[in-house]
């Protein structure tokens, strides 16, 4: 399957794995940023992608970027097939005392694309019991 990616402007650079069996593409900064504690910044990649109906693209945090203190707040971000802006980055400074800082280039994310099942909801009631039944939030012990 091929999937077109374009370039907003000349500041983007172009996604790619660093190995062929890698799940998802690396997505750069294209400037430089600053990120001051406590804080969160939008860097936009200046790339967009043309996801075909039935697949979604999966922004997700590089653990090389958690180990600086830095974290994707909304977990993982998603873009939708019918969503033409750019591909954006919400990155969130969990140090409380230092700045983080990214030159042009650094990886930052990845992109993961998934394939998307066609679910339709329903309303109706829903059994309950299971082995588990309704037990959550730690019901299961350590």
């Amino acid at each position: 399957m091929e999937i077109f990616m374009q370039r907003v402007d000349d500041h983007a650079i172009f996604p790619d794995r660093q190995h062929t069996t890698d799940a998802g593409w690396d997505l750069a900064t294209p400037d430089n940023v600053v990120i001051p504690p406590g804080e969160t910044v939008v860097v936009d990649t200046h790339l967009r992608i043309g996801l075909p109906d039935g697949y979604e693209g999966q922004v997700r945090m590089r653990s090389s970027v958690g180990k600086k203190g830095v974290a994707i707040p909304n977990g993982i971000g998603t873009i939708d097939s019918g969503y033409r802006g750019t591909i954006k980055v919400i990155m969130h400074n969990l140090l409380t005392h230092s700045h983080a800082y990214f030159r042009r280039g650094d990886r930052i994310a990845q992109l993961v694309i998934k394939e998307i099942p066609k679910i339709n909801l329903i309303e109706g009631d829903v059994p309950i019991d299971t082995d588990r039944g309704e037990g959550g939030l730690g019901s299961t012990g350590r």
